[in-house]
């Protein structure tokens, strides 16, 4: 081993986790002894600047991603209706998303 850090990008498409329904979106990461740091996620969304965060991914299934950004319209995100039905507008968020391997928690806060 040269000592030097492995990083990757990861580009991905949609898909579904935890019953959260996750957007396009890319990931950069650095490769450490028992985690996965994640350096950066950006995701376009809505026509908006998007969603971009941060965290990481332990080897041992524990895991934090800290996100913020905008939603452009809440009434075509399919999270937004699953907890608020109806909900229209453009709306900026902060969301925080953690396990420890056995439960997944989320906290999420928006501010218009």
């Amino acid at each position: 081993s040269s000592g030097l850090a492995t990083t990757v990008r990861a580009d991905l498409n949609a898909f579904v986790f935890e019953d959260f329904a996750i957007p396009t979106l890319s990931i950069d990461a650095t490769l450490l002894a028992d985690q996965a740091r994640i350096d950066a996620i950006t995701a376009p969304y809505g026509g908006t600047d998007g969603l971009r965060g941060s965290g990481f991914v332990g080897y041992d299934g524990t895991f934090r991603v800290d996100l913020a950004g905008s939603l452009g319209e809440m009434a075509r995100d399919p999270n937004v209706q699953r907890f608020a039905p109806g909900a229209t507008g453009r709306t900026h968020l902060r969301a925080s998303v953690r396990g420890d391997g056995v439960v997944t928690s989320v906290d999420a806060r928006s501010a218009t």
